[in-house]
């Protein structure tokens, strides 16, 4: 019992020790263009209430069931 209680406390200690010692990663996000944003507004203006709708029939179906 005792080497498993020292095999899992070294074995803590270097995974500990590696994500301590890791070299941050840059951060390459540049941001999403306008077009992006645009799109995303106007898939959702017709993506949400499709999904509403379907979802509000599905309640009264389920209901029924």
């Amino acid at each position: 019992m005792r080497r498993v209680s020292i095999f899992a406390l070294a074995l803590a200690f270097c995974l500990l020790n590696q994500v301590a010692l890791a070299a941050p990663q840059e951060e390459t996000n540049s941001g999403h263009p306008a077009i992006v944003w645009v799109g995303t507004v106007a898939t959702n203006l017709f993506y949400v209430p499709a999904k509403l709708a379907y979802a509000g029939i599905g309640a009264v179906t389920g209901a029924f069931g």
